[in-house]
């Protein structure tokens, strides 16, 4: 797959993942999504995972965020 089909790909997915899978109650970790993305076929670092949240954010998709030593991710 073209590279620029699997960015594309990779935020429709970390929607899927954290609105099918999350709710306050159950956040999901970084490192849980970053996982969910492997077993997918889909590479993703830290970094690039929080500017994919961000921009999801501003296009009017609400991912939730709980601040801690380890950032949790959720929909409601």
């Amino acid at each position: 797959m073209k590279m620029d089909k699997i960015l594309k790909l990779k935020l429709v997915k970390i929607w899927e993942i954290l609105s099918q899978e999350t709710d306050e109650d159950h956040p999901m970790g970084t490192t849980a999504i970053l996982e969910k993305l492997r077993e997918i076929g889909i590479e993703c670092d830290r970094r690039t995972l929080y500017a994919d949240i961000e921009a999801l954010n501003a296009c009017g998709y609400e991912i939730l965020c709980r601040r801690s030593t380890s950032n949790v991710y959720y929909v409601k």
